[in-house]
């Protein structure tokens, strides 16, 4: 399905290369280098089945975290891009309290709706990463497309930032 303007970053928030991508569009947000009439969504990559759960590559914390993010995107979509960017900071580390204390956001909120909406929505995200067969963290879906690489998706215009190999101008 076309998305005009929507570029959508599949990430495992775990993921070194994910939260790469990440911190270049938090750097370009920083720098006033965003595209004005675009939009960028994060996207979770996780696997479900009701007889095993979900499973991530980088183990339950990956996953757990995802969850945790989509919470903040919904009910703190003005934090959001303010906890990716205190919590990539040490991503793997267990205390996600603090990185969301940092952001200004009410840890006890987003716990108390860990285990049902949470679940819901990493279902959600579950199913929509199936139908587009992604499994790599990032991965890019410009408009409804995937594109396989940060290097495709940084040669659509107003994306250039998400080259990492890109040289300051």
């Amino acid at each position: 399905e076309a998305k005009p303007g929507v570029m959508e970053i599949f990430v495992m928030s775990q993921c070194p290369y994910g939260v790469m991508a990440e911190n270049l569009v938090l750097k370009a947000q920083k720098d006033g280098k965003l595209p004005k009439d675009k939009e960028i969504k994060i996207r979770y990559i996780v696997d479900y089945s009701a007889e095993r759960g979900f499973s991530s590559l980088h183990g339950s914390a990956e996953w757990e975290e995802n969850i945790r993010q989509l919470l903040v995107a919904k009910y703190y979509p003005n934090k959001y891009w303010k906890y990716l960017e205190i919590r990539n900071k040490d991503y793997q580390s267990s205390r996600w309290d603090k990185a969301l204390e940092e952001a200004g956001i009410n840890a006890k909120k987003i716990m108390k709706k860990f285990d049902t909406e949470g679940i819901e929505l990493l279902k959600k995200e579950a199913e929509y990463t199936k139908a587009y067969s992604i499994n790599a963290s990032p991965s890019f879906l410009w408009e409804g497309k995937v594109l396989l690489n940060f290097g495709t998706a940084s040669e659509i215009e107003g994306f250039g930032f998400l080259n990492p190999n890109a040289t300051e101008e």
